[in-house]
């Protein structure tokens, strides 16, 4: 067959052997289409099993199935998707959400993607505030703001002062006592200071000084008082008897029997009224 003998050219036998195993080839696609075309596989015909489950994309509505394109027997439905019509390779379908097959059609398996925003249970940050909406806790007041104001200081004219005798007389040579009385006859609360350092007292004859509180031993300290409306503070003082100058320089003098003017200052508020002390022989 390889050396064909004949009258004719060589490639003429070679090209009609050709064409004969054309056309024999042509019959024999038809035959073998006819035999696993529609309606002539067989039923019982399985998937070949690839180790490993395979998935296949969805066929168009209503189309036919052929007999490779069931679902194999032995996958696990909820694992497993039929596989392809074509017999390819699977073609999984990946980000669709198909909530119902179409009818006819084999079940899709779907892989979902991670959702890259964060969990939906998760509060929104535009949620109200609700501690903003509660009421301030009451501060405490600091100690420097809960003081008091200062209690202004007394003038002269809202305080009026008086001496006297705390005896009607005394014996000639005798200890004599004076009470001194500051009194407020404002109507406002004030303070002054009413401590020895800034009281004196003096004893006249006529016009003449006899004797002043402050001519031997100067009264020294303070005592500020606070003083409400008509309230009143009182001090005492104490005198020998005896004559005296400022710096007590000289000798003193026992000042004899009679009745003699006093007067008392508190810085430089002075004393009112008439007052005397009364001195008698004893």
């Amino acid at each position: 067959m390889l050396h064909p003998v004949g009258q004719l050219p060589r490639n003429i036998y070679w090209r009609r052997r050709v064409i004969v195993l054309l056309v024999f080839a042509v019959v024999a696609a038809i035959v073998v289409g006819l035999l696993v075309g529609p309606g002539g596989g067989n039923d019982k015909h399985t998937a070949t099993s690839t180790g490993s489950s395979s998935t296949v994309s969805p066929r168009p509505s209503g189309s036919t199935p052929s007999g490779s394109a069931k679902p194999s027997s032995v996958a696990p439905k909820s694992s497993a998707a039929p596989t392809s019509p074509t017999g390819g390779s699977p073609s999984p379908v990946i980000g669709e959400h198909t909530p119902m097959s179409a009818p006819g059609s084999v079940p899709i398996k779907v892989a979902n993607t991670p959702s890259s925003g964060k969990p939906s249970s998760k509060k929104s940050s535009a949620a109200p505030n609700t501690k903003s909406r509660q009421k301030p806790s009451p501060t405490k007041t600091s100690s420097s703001a809960a003081k008091k104001p200062a209690v202004p200081t007394c003038s002269d004219s809202d305080l009026q002062l008086t001496v006297k005798t705390a005896a009607p007389s005394y014996h000639v040579g005798k200890q004599i006592v004076f009470d001194l009385t500051v009194t407020n006859t404002s109507k406002t609360t004030c303070s002054r200071d009413v401590g020895l350092g800034k009281q004196e007292i003096l004893v006249y004859s006529g016009s003449n000084r006899l004797w002043g509180s402050n001519d031997c031993q100067k009264g020294v300290g303070s005592n500020v008082k606070t003083l409400r409306p008509n309230q009143a503070a009182t001090a005492q003082t104490t005198w020998i008897g005896e004559t005296s100058i400022p710096g007590c320089s000289i000798g003193r003098l026992v000042v004899g029997a009679g009745t003699y003017p006093i007067q008392a200052t508190i810085g430089t508020l002075a004393s009112t009224g008439s007052s005397k002390v009364v001195i008698v022989n004893g």
